[in-house]
Order: structure tokens, then C-alpha cells, then sequence
């Protein structure tokens, strides 16, 4: 309303009149520079149907907009016969025109546009969802807690990991000591959830420091108990995983009863979960975590959720620079939405590039769009923004769109926060609001079949959008 009211005492129009003014404005471009129909133009710069476009145009030019573009537009006769034309020596020329053309919103605008151009029909194989196949869970003990429990409910629901590695199953907080009886029923607990959520488990062992005879007797105890729970085709399923820095002594009881005993695949790992950088919090994860998956290269080991524990000398509770998709409270970090936006896209790749990819599944598509920069000092820049024009032929149905956006300079939650001036913690109501204002922005349309399907965006700071277009 206030923002309304200044626009009214400043120009002596309403908020509403002065974007109709506007689109007005822009469409007179489109009119006299290109061959598109009225209704199209009216749909471009943002029109709800044409008989409002002719209103509005009509109440700022005076005539509509078809009798404007047979008034102004010039076919190419006349427009030779308009212009007068003097030689003049190019490199002089090149050399004035330059120190005015630098200050130019459109110069070099080649180099700032990205253009893709897609043909529906394509097909460059299939986009295989690999990133989906392992996530860090939690400290065994740590998934019996509610708010981590619904923390990777949420997870499951929106992304969909296959395993879940696990660490600290033979743990004191989980009623195993280093001798003693044996009491499972509290992994058993652990398991139960881990299978509810659709994941199955990759058990860390070697970490604890027991004996081998401990962990000849608790591995065995292990096997026998959950053979009996689940079955053995089901243990057979899960991964064991030996941690490297546990002795020799200890690896060889291990692959002793589950190479040699159980004939199960067995793999080793150095386990360093105590890894922390500042970036894993930051929007700059959109965009690094998307080219890296997108073009099948290594990328990070990251975990469910950050862990307090592996913090040193945190500067706030909130961000810990630890590997989570979450931080520890459950806010959805950046990189979060990058899996997210990831796990929609199709199976069949049509069209990928270094700043997008297109895909299919059945009759709908698609796309996702982002600003890979190596440039990790443009971080906060929101100066620095990428512009996409999007053309895709031979979508022959009419389609739903939805587009999602989450970028540096609208809703990172880590940004969100510096704005508040980084608190070292949070009340319940902000954490509620940092949780709503850090959800990705959507934006809702219908398209009609056409020939091509045209969409014009910019992304701002380090960020994605994610097209779904959903035949109807």
C-alpha cells in the first residue's frame, strides 16, 4: 500500500495503471521488431488475455496495437530508404563508438545471455539418478530423536536416498559395551526406522575401540540376531563398511565373517565425517552440486544433517560449516534444494549444456537451469547474474508450468540469515519464519501448444531454477 501511494504522488498513476504502462511500453518493441501476433506479444510481456492488452495499449497510444504496427513498422524498402548512410573509417569509428558502448546494458550481450535452443524430440540416453545411491545419517543412537527422525522423513519424502550410511552401531549409547552381554533390541529400534524410511543400512564398523574376540562376538551376534528379525535375504542387501584406520587385527575378524562367512560384499573406508568448511553453508553449493552431478563428475560426501559435535570453535549454533543437508534444527540448507530440484527430473536426457540440462519422462519435460561459477569470491554478489533465453520446439501438447526458483539473492536461508544480522541462536518464531522464507519461489502458468515454447529468466547470485512442464 505504502510503496502503491508513492508511485501514485510520484507520477499521478496507480501502482496497477503503471505496470499496465509498462507492459505497454515493452510490447511497442516487440510490435515494431519482430513478426509475433498480437496474442503472443500480449502473452510475452504479461497480459492475461488480449482484449486487455488492446485496452490498455490503446488508453497510452491512442490506437491499438495492430493499427500502431501498420502505422510504424517499416518493411525493409522503406527502412533502406529512411536511412542515410555515410562511410566511415572503421577502426576510427570502432575506437569512438567503444567508450560509450561499455556503459550499455547490452553490450557484449551475446556473452551474458545464455541461449539454449532445444528440439522436445531429442534424446542424448538417460539421466541416471546416481547422487540418490548414499547419504550420512546421523549417529545411530541420534535417528531415536524425534526432530531428527522427522528431519529425515522430510528427506526421504522429497529426495529419496537407496542407502543410508551409519555409524556408532556398537556404541555404549546404544547398550553395547566393550563386554558384556548383548542387547540389540535398541539397534533393532535404529533398523526398524532406517527400513521405514525406504533406506537400507551401509554399518560402519572398526571404529570403536574393542577387541578383536569383542567384534568377533558382536558381528556374529549381529548377523544371528537380524538373520532371525528380517531374514537373510534382507541382511544380504545391506552394506558393511570397515573403517580403514581400524587394525589390522580387527579387519581381518571382520572380512573373516563377512567375506569368508557370509560371502557379503564388504568394502573398506577411511571415515572422516569431522570435515567442516564455511561453504557447505553458503548458496554457493546450488549451482557446484548441480554441474558436478549433472556432468557425472566426484562429488561431495554429504550427510543428512549437520552434527553439533563435529563443530570446532563455532562462531553461532546455526551454521557449522558441516556436510548436511540440513543444519541441525532441521532449516533446509542451499545445497538441499539442489538435490531437490535434481530428484524431479526426468529419466531420458534431451539437451544439457554447461549451465542447464533438459530432460524427459513420458510426455512431460524438464528443465534446470543454473549459474556455475568457480568463483567462489562472487559470493553475495547479486551484481553478478546470469540471463537464459529458453526456445523448445515440438512440445505438441498444452502444458502446466511450474518453475521453482532458489537462488543467493531471494530466499537462501543462509543469507536470509546473515540479513538478520547472523544471531548466535534463534527463538522458535524465527526458525519457523527462516524455515518459510528460505522455500523455493514458485511460479504457476498454463501454455498453450505452440511451435515454440519461449521463456526468458535471470538468475541472480548463485541459484537454479527448476521448469516442469507437465502435459495436459
Amino acid at each position: 500500500q505504502y510503496l502503491s501511494n508513492e508511485i501514485k504522488n510520484a507520477m499521478g498513476i496507480n501502482f496497477q495503471d503503471f505496470v499496465n504502462l509498462t507492459r505497454a511500453e515493452e510490447s511497442v518493441k516487440l510490435l515494431l521488431d519482430t513478426d509475433m501476433t498480437i496474442s503472443e506479444i500480449s502473452e510475452e510481456v504479461g497480459f492475461s488475455h488480449t482484449r486487455y492488452y488492446n485496452k490498455h495499449f490503446k488508453r497510452h497510444y491512442k490506437m491499438t496495437p495492430l493499427q500502431y504496427r501498420k502505422k510504424y513498422k517499416l518493411d525493409n524498402e522503406k527502412l533502406l530508404e529512411t536511412k542515410k548512410i555515410r562511410a566511415h573509417d572503421p577502426n576510427i569509428a570502432l575506437e569512438y563508438m567503444t567508450s560509450y558502448l561499455e556503459n550499455y546494458e547490452r553490450y557484449n550481450y551475446e556473452e551474458k545471455i545464455v541461449k539454449i535452443n532445444v528440439e522436445a524430440s531429442q534424446s542424448q540416453g538417460d539421466f541416471v539418478h546416481e547422487y540418490k545411491d548414499e547419504i550420512i545419517l546421523p549417529m545411530a543412537y541420534r535417528i531415536l530423536e524425534k526432530g531428527v527422525l522427522d528431519s529425515l522423513r522430510i528427506i526421504q519424502q522429497e529426495i529419496s536416498f537407496d542407502y543410508g550410511q551409519i555409524t556408532h552401531i556398537f556404541s555404549e549409547e546404544m547398550g553395547i559395551y566393550s563386554k558384556g552381554m548383548m542387547n540389540f533390541k535398541k539397534i533393532k529400534k535404529v533398523m526398524d526406522i532406517i527400513l521405514a524410511l525406504g533406506l537400507r543400512p551401509d554399518i560402519i564398523l572398526g571404529e570403536e575401540n574393542f577387541t578383536s574376540a569383542r567384534y568377533e562376538e558382536l558381528v556374529t551376534g549381529f548377523l544371528e540376531y537380524f538373520k532371525e528379525e528380517y531374514g537373510s535375504y534382507e541382511i544380504s542387501k545391506w552394506r558393511y563398511t570397515i573403517d580403514s584406520k581400524a587394525t589390522e587385527e580387527v579387519k581381518a575378524v571382520l572380512y573373516g565373517i563377512l567375506k569368508d562367512g557370509y560371502d557379503f560384499p564388504v568394502k573398506e573406508e577411511c571415515i572422516n565425517n569431522h570435515e567442516t568448511n564455511p561453504i557447505y553453508d553458503t548458496a554457493y553449493m546450488i549451482p557446484s552440486v548441480i554441474h558436478q552431478i549433472v556432468n557425472n563428475k566426484p562429488i561431495y560426501k554429504f550427510k543428512a544433517m549437520d552434527e553439533l559435535l563435529e563443530a570446532e570453535n563455532p562462531t553461532n549454533t546455526i551454521f557449522l560449516g558441516d556436510r548436511g543437508l540440513l543444519n541441525w534444527e532441521g532449516l533446509k540448507k542451499p545445497w538441499y534444494h539442489a538435490f531437490y530440484f535434481l530428484n524431479r527430473l526426468g529419466d531420458t536426457v534431451v539437451a544439457r549444456g554447461d549451465d542447464y540440462i533438459v530432460t524427459s519422462k513420458g510426455e512431460d519435460f524438464q528443465v534446470l537451469l543454473y549459474t556455475h561459477s568457480k568463483d567462489i569470491e562472487a559470493l553475495g554478489d547479486f551484481s553478478v547474474e546470469k540471463s537464459f533465453s529458453l526456445n523448445i520446439t515440438n512440445l505438441w501438447r498444452d502444458y502446466r508450468v511450474t518453475m521453482y526458483e532458489i537462488s543467493e539473492g531471494i530466499n537462501s536461508v543462509y543469507n536470509q540469515w546473515k540479513a538478520m544480522g547472523e544471531p548466535h541462536r534463534l527463538t522458535d518464531e524465527e526458525m519457523e519464519l527462516l524455515k518459510l522464507s528460505s522455500m523455493p519461489r514458485i511460479t504457476l502458468n498454463y501454455r498453450k501448444n505452440k511451435p515454440v515454447q519461449h521463456i526468458n529468466l535471470k538468475i541472480k547470485g548463485h541459484g537454479a531454477v527448476l521448469i516442469l512442464f507437465k502435459a495436459c
